[in-house]
């Protein structure tokens, strides 16, 4: 086969003409030149066997192709017959049998017509590509969040509360600006210093007393003198009288 026949197949495989006419078997290698039919080598079997008046087998990349045979396959194409068959053939005509398929009225008119074409001298019509639906755009890929997004984020709100009211009229370019590591060591320092000095003054506040020493105190007191004890004038006693005695009755 010359180079020129070889770029012309090339050219042909494609769309409906990568598959077989008749059982849709991927990358034919045989046609049906009287068809301008592309099928598989299964199929160019049984096309021999119905003659070469219905179907004359040809090889797309070892047998040598007359002018005529290859204008056929021009002309032709898988759509184009399949297009003619769905509307001049059958109904069936997919579900019909090879040996029946080529014999019907709508196979015999459509090769008398591709002569007619051809002796004509007409350009051959635009072959319609085959429908396929064109793939989805993949959906763009989402940003995740990892935890060093969350550290910076935690430590821009840090600074931003620690900036001062009298900075808060400052551009949105001036904002944006990354605080220096000096100043954030420095209020890092600051905000440390302030945090011990609260807690030691928490813990002042809340030491608890020692109660053992008011109970020593005491214990270790002295004894005072009752006031009411030390006031009271030195009373002498009375003497006692005998109520029995012999002296109230004298």
């Amino acid at each position: 086969m010359d180079a020129p026949t070889k770029a012309f197949f090339a050219a042909e495989a494609k769309g409906a003409n990568a598959q077989c006419f008749d059982c849709g078997t991927k990358d034919p290698q045989w046609a049906s030149c009287t068809n301008g039919i592309y099928i598989c080598l299964e199929c160019s079997g049984r096309h021999r066997s119905i003659g070469v008046h219905l179907s004359f087998v040809r090889c797309v990349w070892m047998d040598v192709w007359k002018p005529r045979e290859l204008a056929m396959m021009k002309y032709g194409g898988n759509q184009r017959l399949a297009d003619y068959l769905d509307e001049h053939g059958p109904k069936d005509w997919r579900k019909l049998k090879i040996t029946e398929k080529y014999n019907t009225k709508a196979c015999i008119a459509y090769r008398e017509q591709l002569k007619a074409e051809i002796s004509s001298g007409a350009p051959p019509p635009e072959k319609k590509a085959s429908a396929q639906k064109a793939p989805a755009p993949a959906p763009a890929p989402q940003a995740k969040t990892s935890l060093f997004d969350l550290f910076e984020s935690a430590d821009m709100i840090v600074d931003s509360l620690m900036t001062p009211s009298s900075n808060k009229k400052q551009s949105a370019a001036e904002v944006q600006k990354p605080v220096r590591s000096a100043d954030k060591q420095k209020q890092l320092d600051l905000a440390a210093a302030e945090l011990k000095r609260l807690q030691a003054q928490d813990n002042v506040t809340k030491a608890p007393a020692n109660p053992y020493a008011t109970q020593a105190n005491v214990l270790t007191a002295p004894a005072k003198p009752c006031a009411v004890e030390a006031a009271k004038p030195d009373v002498k006693a009375a003497p006692a009288v005998d109520i029995w005695g012999d002296d109230l009755w004298d």
